[in-house]
């Protein structure tokens, strides 16, 4: 009866073994100083995510464990490495970022959309930067959404042989005296804006869309010439114009470095019939 007894004891601690192997657990994963980390749970599946680690802001990791018959895992990790999700979905339970920039230096060269009616243009240039912007980015660290107050100067040049001026207020032209040269006439203006931008990234690019509505500040007129061998210059401002307008752009920027962007402005400085009613096309730089 004892011999038997034995026998009967080894046979279970067998089974036992056999169903519970005794091997050490595996380490799936080590995250180093996890910016956060999210559990979730319910009946059918544990989830847990971690985003960011020492040294990288842009990791992310997240390991699925699902209750069933085929006791079924997942794991989806990246680091900086393209990961295409849609915009604004599979956002996890993660808090808003929230940052105050100055960023956004910038220069472009314009280009006429509509010469109808106009002076040919010899060039136009846009020097600006975004002296504020309150940035969130959403949880997932993809998306984000910003409002800033940008400021832009711009020049338009023409060389032709009609110079800017001021006649009763309004924008008007006429032509340089008979026999002078080295004819040179500027239109200047400035710009306040009030970006609105939605941000994406796509890997190490980051994609922008943004509307900016403008307050045009005060456009100044110049021309100059030489005539028997004396330079004649002349200035003037208080012209009439339009106060309010609105331009739309798309930037691409690598990382936090440099890009470019792609401005689009339906609105008129001048309203018709003055000689510079552009709508403006600019292609640009970002620093």
């Amino acid at each position: 009866m004892k011999r038997l007894s034995l026998i009967l004891l080894w046979s279970c601690l067998v089974t036992t073994l056999a169903a519970h192997p005794l091997c050490p657990a595996d380490t799936i994963v080590k995250v180093v100083r996890p910016d956060s980390v999210v559990i979730t749970e319910t009946d059918s599946t544990t989830q847990m995510t971690v985003f960011g680690s020492e040294g990288n802001d842009e990791y992310y990791f997240r390991y699925s464990k699902m209750y069933s018959s085929d006791a079924l895992s997942k794991i989806d990790e990246h680091a900086k490495s393209w990961n295409f999700t849609l915009p604004l979905l599979n956002v996890e339970k993660r808090r808003v970022k929230w940052a105050l920039l100055c960023t956004d230096l910038h220069f472009g060269w314009g280009i006429p959309l509509d010469k109808t009616g106009n002076t040919p243009l010899h060039y136009a240039f846009n020097l600006g930067c975004e002296l504020l912007q309150v940035r969130a980015t959403l949880p997932g660290r993809r998306d984000a959404f910003s409002i800033g107050l940008g400021i832009d100067d711009y020049i338009l040049s023409q060389h032709t042989g009609q110079m800017w001026i001021k006649r009763d207020g309004q924008l008007s032209t006429t032509p340089y005296p008979e026999g002078s040269g080295s004819h040179r006439s500027h239109i200047f203006y400035s710009t306040l804006s009030l970006p609105i931008r939605y941000h994406h990234r796509f890997g190490n690019m980051w994609i922008n869309l943004a509307a900016m509505p403008t307050l045009n500040l005060s456009p100044r007129v110049s021309y100059s010439y030489k005539l028997d061998n004396k330079e004649y210059s002349y200035k003037s401002k208080g012209l009439a114009y339009n106060d309010f307008g609105i331009s739309f752009r798309l930037g691409v920027r690598y990382k936090s470095y440099s890009g470019i962007y792609l401005q689009y402005t339906p609105t008129k400085l001048f309203s018709e019939p003055a000689p510079a009613h552009y709508q403006m096309l600019t292609i640009g730089v970002l620093l």
